[in-house]
């Protein structure tokens, strides 16, 4: 039975990086990952950029930056590479199997503009996979719960999350994937 899981905090609470160490785990147990996550780029502890890290491959690319950019998409204070998104949907369309799907984050462009990679969402519904595992903000929560209303979602800002959500992915693993 397949298993969705919501992952949501405030920012830098942690949720890409439980993605990420999610993402090694499993890929280290040789279980198929597919998705991405979208690491912080930071310069003397100041935040300047977000990249996107591809699944199953581990490939990085920059995603953001923060600044006017010609040619990128403006999100508030950020810059989005359209190359990037080209590239993650390009990857989103060959997704339809895996045991495990990781995409972090989906956020405003995805919600309120329908580009990005909005595509996350279609998956989420339609590709055979045990487990997927989505990251969002707060604000988020209702939209979330209301589209996909058997997700469990975990509030990385509370204390007993992580541990929460690392139970959960054993026992929805547990199956025949031999995640332990």
């Amino acid at each position: 039975m397949r298993k969705l899981f919501g992952l949501t905090g405030s920012k830098g609470s942690g949720k890409t990086q439980t993605c990420m160490k999610l993402a090694h785990e499993l890929s280290d147990q040789n279980i198929l990952i597919k998705g991405f996550y979208s690491p912080a780029v930071f310069e003397d502890e100041i935040k300047f950029g977000i990249d996107t890290v591809s699944l199953p491959s581990f490939e990085r690319r920059t995603l953001a930056r923060v600044g006017v950019v010609d040619g990128h998409i403006r999100l508030g204070k950020w810059s989005m590479d359209p190359e990037t998104l080209k590239w993650i949907n390009q990857s989103l369309d060959k997704m339809s199997t895996a045991e495990v799907l990781i995409f972090d984050e989906i956020g405003p462009l995805e919600v309120e503009q329908k580009a990005g990679w909005c595509k996350t969402l279609d998956l989420i519904e339609e590709a055979e996979y045990d487990l997927a595992v989505i990251t969002f903000r707060p604000d988020y929560v209702v939209l979330f719960k209301e589209k996909f209303p058997h997700m469990c979602i975990f509030n990385v800002d509370q204390s007993d999350a992580r541990t929460a959500f690392k139970a959960a992915v054993d026992q929805a693993l547990r199956g025949g994937l031999g995640y332990e």
